[in-house]
């Protein structure tokens, strides 16, 4: 690549034109320089991949809609032999399977009825719009993880603020930032440039790994193990207390309730580098001793949730 050719001759040039083996922080630039390089290529080829589905769905006079359920959207099916519902007030969108020949309308094709918080309907441009618009998507192969954890490295706002910013990462919700967060161990109000490179890769890995789990169920559950063999779902959200015995406690981050364990995920002291670098003992060392809970905390308070119910 060219960033190791030029940190190599940059390592020739400081030896006089001898020759010797680059050190090793030459080695860690070259390879910084490299990960850039890459790194840059993937934003390229991410938008040049944009592009070119912008293209191609314009050629095809397609109709792009923006859905986002919120808390209460659904997205119901009927017909199909089945009786089809009226639409209610909050109804946004009707979907109707058409007659392939004349393209009217099946009186016995599926019907989709969407209410939603947001619904816009476009072309080609909100599409490209939207997604220039959104931090890298777990669910796809190929996110680049660099753009978020670049955000996280660079920034005074608290990893749960970071988590529910659509434009640092698409698609973590409330339920995901809570148990994303103590699944890392790193408490929401942990600003993000005191990560460690470790523990923003764990809320990198996290992220993937529950919001694939939650596509692929249709179901958010995030425990593993003998937790999830017990039939609890969650860890804290909507958790009064935690595996650990410890109360859960809540409070609000922009807006929206954290939930937390600060036995589990207690705030850290003086940064997080030097515990991480040293494993998972030092670590411990690195946590400060029980601080006071975040302002206006208080003991979690179960409620019956639409969005993550505790069987089914």
């Amino acid at each position: 690549a060219p960033a190791v050719s030029a940190a190599r001759r940059a390592v020739k040039a400081g030896d006089g034109g001898r020759r010797r083996r680059p050190t090793a922080a030459a080695a860690a630039a070259a390879a910084a320089a490299a990960a850039d390089a890459a790194d840059a290529a993937a934003a390229d080829a991410d938008a040049a991949a944009v592009a070119a589905d912008a293209a191609a769905l314009a050629a095809e006079e397609v109709v792009v809609v923006h859905i986002h359920f919120g808390m209460s959207g659904q997205f119901r099916t009927a017909g199909g032999g089945r009786p089809v519902p009226d639409a209610r007030p909050t109804t946004r969108l009707r979907l109707m399977e058409l007659d392939a020949a004349g393209g009217a309308p099946r009186t016995d094709g599926l019907v989709g009825l969407v209410s939603a918080q947001l619904l816009v309907a476009g072309g080609p441009a909100l599409y490209a719009d939207a997604v220039r618009r959104l931090g890298p998507d777990p669910l796809r192969g190929d996110a680049v993880a660099s753009r978020f954890l670049d955000t996280l490295a660079s920034t005074d706002r608290s990893v749960g603020a970071v988590l529910m910013d659509q434009s640092a990462v698409a698609g973590v919700g409330n339920i995901f930032r809570s148990e994303i967060c103590h699944k890392a161990r790193v408490h929401p109000d942990e600003p993000g440039r005191r990560l460690s490179p470790a523990t923003a890769a764990a809320v990198w890995a996290h992220t993937v790994d529950l919001l694939q789990r939650g596509y692929l169920d249709g179901a958010i559950v995030t425990t593993d193990g003998a937790v999830a063999a017990a039939g609890r779902r969650r860890y804290v959200y909507n958790e009064a207390v935690c595996v650990c015995g410890a109360r859960v406690q809540t409070w609000a981050i922009a807006t929206r309730t954290a939930y937390a364990c600060l036995a589990c995920q207690p705030r850290l002291r003086g940064g997080g580098a030097a515990a991480d670098a040293a494993g998972a003992a030092a670590a411990a060392t690195a946590a400060a001793p029980p601080a006071p809970p975040p302002a206006g905390a208080r003991d979690a308070v179960v409620f019956p949730s639409a969005c993550a119910p505790d069987s089914g």
